[in-house]
């Protein structure tokens, strides 16, 4: 497999960045975590360049938080077949939901 010269990857994907609204990449700084490890030098290279500022994520914001933040949870459907769950729940993850399968470690055992 070849190497990737991060140089060259970097200036590869100024490009589509320096094509994109100050909305869009805000909104990709909000997930730096799921970019390769050359896309964030780019993308803080272009916020930059823009006099736009990369603020960590609120949630992380203050990391001697002490209280756990609870969401209300809301089944959206049961299922008796694993495949199908974990087809619906792949549809849900990229449409953006988050979400996850109650007792699916108890379905895979049995």
């Amino acid at each position: 497999m070849a190497m990737i010269d991060p140089e060259q990857e970097r200036a590869r994907l100024a490009e589509p960045y320096s094509r994109q609204t100050d909305e869009e990449l805000e909104e990709i700084a909000k997930h730096v975590e799921d970019l390769t490890d050359v896309a964030p030098q780019s993308l803080r290279a272009e916020l930059s360049r823009r006099g736009l500022t990369q603020d960590p994520p609120a949630e992380f914001s203050d990391a001697d938080q002490a209280e756990p933040i609870f969401r209300n949870l809301l089944t959206v459907r049961s299922y008796w077949n694993l495949l199908e769950a974990e087809l619906a729940r792949g549809v849900l993850e990229a449409a953006g939901i988050e979400c996850f399968l109650f007792d699916d470690n108890m379905l895979r055992m049995d």
